[in-house]
């Protein structure tokens, strides 16, 4: 749930029911998304949009963080890499591609969460 002053994530299984608060306001959270790529920015001239993959210039590091922040640090004890798992987003999270996070960058290698 994106709240006004915070984003609410809630990580649940058969056997257990977790609660997360994450200090990231819909605000930041509309700006994180401008930040990881010119595409997600919310204000943008339709002629400004070019039909190339190279113009997303997409922020790996930023796609990293936000996996972390989102859904491995609330759920890092119940991440298994063989349990399916559906996200259920809120707000501008509905427009948001999240098999675009990045789950591991490093120097050579990239790994998304549609990988996993």
């Amino acid at each position: 749930f994106v709240g006004q002053g915070r984003t609410f994530v809630w990580v649940l299984t058969k056997e257990r029911l977790q609660f997360h608060t994450i200090d990231l306001s819909r605000k930041k959270l509309q700006e994180r998304f401008a930040h990881i790529s010119p595409l997600f920015q919310k204000e943008k001239n339709l002629k400004d949009v070019k039909i190339d993959h190279r113009w997303a210039n997409l922020r790996l590091d930023l796609l990293n963080d936000l996996y972390h922040m989102l859904i491995q640090k609330p759920a890092e004890d119940m991440l298994n890499p063989r349990t399916e798992f559906i996200i259920v987003p809120d707000d501008v999270l509905h427009y948001f591609p999240f098999e675009i996070l990045v789950t591991k960058l490093g120097r050579d290698e990239v790994h998304y969460l549609i990988e996993e």
